[in-house]
């Protein structure tokens, strides 16, 4: 079965808030909440990080998803010790907040000389200069980066 995981920040758990249910949003295939029973994904699988305000994967694809920074913070710090395959990050997220703590995040394990095991980061977001701006930091910190722009992708 193909899901996605959701995960909220303390301060969204705190304030009882959950991602927004409108339009906008529609769950991916078969994604379930973290917390539900069996939600973990297949350790055979690779991991799939998705840090992203509004969008799912289209075709269900097996990932974690965090909608804020806050939340993309806390994923990342506990999936420390693991092999992230693939991290998807969109720069401009919901209000006034930005992917720059996560990104602030993998700056401070680089400065301390202890990376993320992270195979590739993929960039998705409609500006281009923001976009830029979040590839050349991640390269470099030495991450391998690419930038997505098919909207064919995502489920609004």
């Amino acid at each position: 079965m193909l899901r996605c995981l959701m995960t909220m920040s303390r301060d969204e758990q705190g304030r009882g808030s959950t991602p927004p249910d409108n339009d906008d949003v529609r769950p991916s295939p078969g994604r379930s909440e973290a917390g539900d029973p069996g939600a973990e994904p297949d350790s055979s699988e690779p991991l799939i990080v998705l840090i992203d305000d509004v969008h799912s994967f289209r075709d269900g694809r097996i990932c974690q998803v965090a909608r804020s920074s806050d939340a993309g913070v806390a994923l990342l710090l506990s999936l420390r010790t693991s092999r992230i395959a693939e991290l998807w990050l969109k720069h401009d997220l919901a209000g006034d907040d930005t992917i720059w703590p996560v990104v602030q995040l993998l700056e401070d394990a680089a400065a301390d000389h202890a990376r993320f095991s992270i195979g590739v980061i993929n960039v998705h977001d409609s500006r281009s200069r923001p976009a830029h701006e979040l590839r050349l930091s991640l390269r470099r910190l030495g991450y391998q980066t690419a930038r997505i722009t098919t909207p064919r992708l995502w489920d609004f």
